[in-house]
């Protein structure tokens, strides 16, 4: 019964994924496997269904727990992954009948396979026998039926079974089939025996044990020998009904129940009730006697075999109900459906009632059809051929039962016909998916929309619902909109690529379909560094200042920026705010190539800046200080301006060369530089008021171009008087 229950199982997959008119699909077989079996008490065990067939199947793997005397139990599912899926379980202690069931897909048929798996340490079963037939004719054969029972859970026995008389081993038979019930289940072994003496004989049976079950062995069972063989009788009429006054013909069999050399003879009497209607003689097991005058009504009547005193026993058949008809009204009809088993959503169906009789006139009357929703759907006169038809349309997906009933007539009686039942398959569907952006940056919101299209459509409209999943998690799970789309927007993918499918789920009404695989790239940000430099061209030894910006497509970059002179990493700076800086006296004369090299992080991708020329001239950097040897000063009065050449760079000479002395734009004059490092220069021609003094030094092969701070020199007027000049003079000195 349970391999049975997973056949339909597979067919009804297949009728609900490969409607009526589709392309034809290609078969799969599915095999079940457990990488560990039997299995300890809370012990993980992992299922793999492997799906084969011509080509890659795609689709999902239904896990169940068959339980005997109950519903299938869900285990899990999984998506097939190069042919194969696998769940992990760990179940209760006991054996567990787990089927895998493939669904099929667009190409391919669906399929199922099946294992006993065992959690927990083995039980002890019931061992039992009986002998058919028993009592036995002398000489008769005689079959021992052993069993082995389990619990529910305990596992199918397998090996085989040892009969014996007493300490002599009969024969050894091994385990065969098995019959399933609400409490456990049953394997047996049987074995004949033609060589039983007149008398009793004490008969046991044992069980060696399996990995599932102790051994064990049944109580003695007592097989008498030299009695007649048991026989049951079967008795049948026709016709059946019968007209008043019709002849019928009753025919007897009887067949001994167990092994014999002969077949049953002797008398056999038809009964009805105590009174006996008529006898025959059994020959080779068969009689045939033809009974006329039963009167309009239904008899019980039953046949009785004597037995033959030796060989056979007697025995009585079931009872048959023979219908004599007589009376308006009273003609047996019987009513039956005929008409399509399977349609598509949307598409009519025409089922037509047959009225079935006998005799030679035609019923008429009406045949009422109801369908699902209950009531009369129709009511329709029975025409020609005694048949009435009805056309309706199907509301929903899925089985729709249909009944029909005679309502009889003066002749013939009211009969209601077997339900036939239509099998509505969804209208097929495509899904397709797409992404709004990919790659897509981690961390940034992506959205995917799916796209269902029914290839028919018809009403209701095409409604349900989309899981979106990343290889075999869901994401989310998201209506559908008027328009047959579902979109999921989501900023959570992590790093790397997902493939992303959307799955429409079946109704009664929209068969299932899944998008092909979108490959969805998340990736960091791209970023981009650039360098800048506070002075170039440089002199030796002048601090220069390189400045490193990293920005990106979204978000602020961190982590350490290497400042690079050509192969050589000068420093490594920790930015902030995606800047960093540093600062360097230390490069030597001429052409350097300096880069910001950014190696990313966990959020970011890394970049290198262009390559920045940085010259660094052969002269060395230089200081000015200017110095009045009079401040203030009187106009007309001469002042000395005196300008230090100096250099933080120790060097084996001093700096020569040029001082210019300028009062703002206005040049001064000029004077060289002596051996001290000094320029000196003596003017007279200051107006009265302020003077904004620099020195500009040009420089030479050593040393590099400089200039001084602004000095302020004061000049004030000429006295009027001599005594005010020696007096002023005297102030000065």
């Amino acid at each position: 019964m349970r391999k049975s229950f997973l056949a339909l199982s597979a067919v009804l997959c297949g009728l609900l994924l490969h409607p009526v008119g589709a392309a034809a699909a290609a078969p799969s077989t599915t095999v079940l496997t457990s990488n560990l079996s039997p299995a300890a008490v809370g012990q993980s065990v992992t299922l793999t269904a492997t799906v084969s067939a011509a080509g890659t199947p795609t689709g999902m793997v239904t896990f169940q727990d068959f339980i005997v005397g109950g519903p299938p139990a869900s285990i899990g599912s999984a998506d097939l992954l190069n042919g194969q899926a696998s769940v992990t379980v760990s179940l209760p202690t006991g054996v567990h009948y787990l089927t895998a069931s493939y669904g099929g897909d667009p190409n391919f048929l669906g399929s199922s396979g099946s294992l006993t798996q065992r959690w927990g340490p083995t039980v002890a079963p019931t061992v039992g026998m009986f002998a058919s037939p028993n009592p036995a004719p002398t000489g008769t054969p005689v079959t021992l039926n052993g069993f082995v029972f389990a619990s529910v859970g305990a596992g199918l026995a397998t090996g085989s079974l040892t009969f014996s008389e007493g300490s002599t081993v009969l024969g050894t038979s091994p385990l065969g089939g098995a019959e399933f019930g609400v409490n456990g289940v049953l394997a047996l072994a049987s074995l004949t025996i033609t060589t039983f003496s007149a008398g009793a004989h004490a008969i046991t049976v044992s069980f060696a044990g399996d990995a599932n079950l102790d051994p064990g062995t049944s109580a003695p069972v007592t097989v008498t020998i030299g009695q007649p063989v048991a026989t049951s009788t079967f008795l049948n009429s026709s016709p059946n009904p019968s007209a008043q006054g019709q002849t019928v013909n009753f025919g007897v069999t009887v067949s001994p129940q167990g092994p014999s050399a002969q077949l049953p003879t002797g008398p056999v009497t038809l009964l009805e009730g105590a009174t006996v209607l008529a006898s025959a003689q059994v020959v080779s097991g068969n009689a045939f006697i033809p009974l006329t005058g039963l009167a309009p009504g239904s008899h019980q009547i039953v046949a009785r075999y004597a037995g033959d005193g030796s060989s056979f026993a007697p025995s009585t058949s079931l009872p048959v109900t023979q219908t004599v008809l007589g009376g308006a009204g009273t003609a047996p009809t019987s009513v039956f459906l005929s008409g399509p088993s399977q349609v598509t959503f949307g598409q009519s169906v025409t089922v037509t009632a047959t009225v079935s009789f006998l005799g030679s006139m035609t019923p008429t009357g009406t045949i009422v059809f109801t369908t699902t929703s209950g009531g009369p759907a129709a009511t329709v006169p029975v025409g020609p051929g005694a048949t009435a038809s009805f056309t309706f349309t199907p509301t929903s997906g899925g089985g729709v039962p249909i009944e029909a009933a005679y309502s009889g007539d003066a002749t013939f009686a009211a009969s209601t016909a077997p339900v036939f039942l239509v099998i509505v398959a969804p209208i097929a569907t495509t899904t397709s998916l797409a992404a709004s952006a990919n790659p897509n940056i981690v961390g940034q919101p992506v959205t995917f929309t799916a796209q269902v299209t029914p290839a028919a459509v018809a009403s209701p409209s095409l409604s349900g619902q989309v899981t979106f999943l990343d290889g075999p998690e869901p994401l989310a799970t998201v209506a559908l909109d008027a328009s047959g789309s579902a979109t999921l927007t989501t900023a959570s993918l992590a790093l790397g690529p997902h493939t992303v499918t959307a799955r429409f789920l079946d109704s009664f009404d929209y068969g299932t379909s899944v998008s092909s695989p979108l490959v969805e790239t998340v990736v960091t940000p791209v970023t981009t560094t650039s360098i800048a430099t506070n002075v170039n061209p440089a002199a030796t030894g002048q601090a220069i200042v390189f400045s490193a910006s990293v920005t990106a497509d979204a978000g602020v970059p961190t982590g350490t920026v290497a400042f690079m002179d050509g192969a050589t990493v000068l420093a490594a700076i920790t930015l902030s705010g995606g800047q960093a800086t540093f600062t360097t006296t230390a490069l030597a004369p001429g052409h350097h190539a300096i880069a910001a090299v950014y190696a990313g992080s966990a959020s970011f991708q890394g970049s290198v800046s262009p390559a920045l020329d940085q010259v660094v001239l052969v002269q060395r950097v230089t200081s000015v200080t200017l110095a009045s040897n009079r401040d203030p000063s009187r106009a007309g009065q001469g002042v000395r301006f005196t300008a230090t050449i100096s250099s933080p760079v120790p060097a084996s000479t001093e700096p020569t060369g040029i001082v210019t002395f300028r009062d703002g734009d206005t040049v001064l004059g000029s004077a060289r530089v002596h051996e001290d490092g000094t320029a000196r220069l003596e003017v007279d021609t200051l107006t009265p008021g302020s003077h904004a003094i620099a020195a500009r030094y040009e420089g030479d092969g050593a040393y590099a171009p400089a200039t001084s701070d602004a000095l302020t020199q004061v000049v004030q007027p000429r006295p009027a008087s001599d005594r005010e000049l020696v007096e002023l003079e005297a102030a000065i000195e």
